[in-house]
């Protein structure tokens, strides 16, 4: 189950990255000076987008481990003792 819900989350984050810069594309291109720039604005985003994403990843498993030991430690600490 947590996996299908963070293939959920990752194509909506996906997916709203796309409606945004397809809306501001056009206005980043009329700024910059035309449309003769258009491969170099959609090709720096990519770039940019798959030079970062290591970043983010490792960032992620740090806190992910953190939260899931954290998570774990609180089960254990709010069971009760064993009985006798």
């Amino acid at each position: 189950m947590l996996v299908v819900v963070g293939v959920m989350l990752g194509m909506l984050l996906s997916a709203l990255d796309q409606t945004i810069v397809g809306t501001a594309l056009p206005r980043i291109i009329v700024s910059l000076g035309g449309m003769s720039l258009y491969s170099w604005v959609a090709t720096s985003y990519m770039l940019s987008s798959t030079a970062t994403m290591p970043i983010f990843v490792s960032r992620t498993e740090k806190t992910a481990s953190r939260v899931a030991r954290r998570m774990s430690q609180a089960l254990v600490t709010s069971m009760p003792p064993p009985m006798q």
